[in-house]
């Protein structure tokens, strides 16, 4: 084994520990499960630092295309260098700051993707591929675990995290509508598995979703289709109506299909169910939104979902007051009464978190981020004979473009931007594209 070999069997090895750790220690509340949440902290320390040296070294030493400077790189620095400049000038006269360097983790992912794809460390296939089991492995466990729990296998037991109070087995949370003590009638019927909210699941199953039907996973596909139900989630229910609907176009974008007779009437009859059952599927979510965003009966009380509509409202609607009363980002606290005084806009939004932690530096980085990601993903699909994970990737950004409106997304989540990013570092590697986008046409 030469030595080129041997390097690239070490930086694999890092990533897919990386990879796990940001598994556990990140994305799922396991940490809180089982006790480790001073191991979780030291483990995103060192991801924090490793991604952020890396990042560095290959900045200054490494050369890629141009666009992924101007569209990756670029915004994602004006993102970095903003939210950890406001994070310090607040560090210093309150050390409880601190913590916020956290949210420097998923930015310093991103600055490290365009390289480790340049490396051979990181590619669609293959970031693909860990995520699909991953994910499986999580919603099968916890699928389990419910059921084990609801027949009186197994009593959970409360736990505190930092998205409140819930219920918990071994590796699934559940969250409690009552008092916190275990009573099977008093629970939240949507699906939590190890994801702090319900919504946020049935975004991180749709790509694995995604991933199952177009390799003809069909066990897994059933898995996580019962999963995503199971999260009672209207933004995945609204993805997952998207991703119906366009399926039997993807089919036609990926070089490799050859479509016989029989497979053409089989797309032909799914065509014909989903235009019968449209009207069913617009009502049922119609009804679903007035049930979840509604305010109370008198009018006096408001569900968490009317709630999240109206910090949306107040955040683009106030947007230029914002940035303007708030250049550098927000006065950081780790008090949440100091956080929601005033009419603040919440936490619901990704381009809300970013102004809150970075402002206008940040606004601007992820609003490049963003049409960056739309751009990569309707100009592909636009295209014929793709390669299927081209289409994959494609169709997972597609799909949670809803998400982008009601909760932090893609680039919130650590996981999720080293899933999405190498298929966006393809895309401005190829030459046509490339001239796309010097021509600034960027939708």
């Amino acid at each position: 084994m030469n030595t080129i070999n041997i390097n690239q069997y070490f930086l694999n090895t890092i990533f897919l520990i990386l990879f796990v750790s940001l598994i556990i220690f990140d994305l799922t509340v396991y940490k809180f499960i089982w006790g480790i949440e001073a191991i979780a902290r030291i483990g995103n320390l060192v991801t924090l630092l490793f991604f952020t040296i890396f990042s560095i070294i290959c900045i200054v030493t490494m050369k890629i295309y141009s666009k992924q400077w101007i569209f990756i790189i670029f915004p994602a620095f004006l993102m970095f260098i903003s939210t950890f400049i406001n994070v310090t000038r607040f560090a210093y006269q309150d050390t409880s700051i601190i913590s916020f360097y956290g949210t420097l983790l998923p930015i310093v992912t991103l600055l490290s993707v365009p390289f480790l794809v340049k490396l051979k460390v990181l590619d669609t296939k293959k970031i693909f591929s860990y995520y699909y089991i991953t994910m499986l492995l999580i919603v099968s466990i916890s699928l389990v675990e419910y059921l084990l729990i609801f027949s009186g296998f197994i009593v959970p037991s409360l736990i505190t995290t930092s998205g409140g109070n819930f219920m918990a087995a071994n590796f699934s949370i559940l969250f409690d509508l009552e008092d916190n003590i275990y009573n099977e009638t008093d629970f939240s019927l949507s699906f939590y598995a190890s994801i702090l909210e319900s919504g946020s699941l049935a975004m991180l199953i749709l790509p694995a979703l995604i991933y199952a039907l177009f390799n003809k996973y069909y066990l897994g596909f059933l898995i996580l289709f019962i999963g995503l139900i199971a999260t009672n989630s209207l933004g995945g229910f609204i993805s997952l109506g998207i991703f119906a609907l366009i399926y039997p176009y993807l089919e036609t974008r990926i070089i490799a299909n050859k479509f016989s007779t029989t497979k053409s009437f089989i797309i032909f009859i799914y065509i014909i169910l989903i235009i019968i059952s449209l009207n069913f599927i617009v009502g049922y979510l119609i009804d679903f939104y007035n049930s979840k965003f509604a305010t109370g009966p008198l009018g006096d009380s408001a569900t968490s979902g009317s709630t999240r509509i109206d910090n949306i409202v107040i955040l683009f609607s106030n947007l230029p007051s914002i940035l303007i009363e708030n250049p550098l980002g927000y006065a950081l606290s780790a008090d949440s009464n100091n956080i929601f005084k005033d009419g603040f806009y919440g936490f619901n939004v990704g381009l809300g978190i970013s102004i809150y932690n970075g402002g206008f530096l940040s606004f601007i980085g992820y609003i490049m981020l963003t049409l960056t990601f739309v751009t990569a993903s309707l100009r592909t699909l636009l295209r014929k004979n793709l390669k299927r994970e081209s289409v994959i990737a494609a169709a997972s950004l597609l799909v949670l473009f809803p998400f982008f409106v009601q909760r932090g997304s893609i680039f919130e989540t650590s996981i999720l931007i080293l899933l999405t990013t190498p298929f966006v570092v393809d895309f401005l590697s190829q030459r046509k594209n490339i001239n796309q986008l010097n021509g600034t046409r960027i939708i």
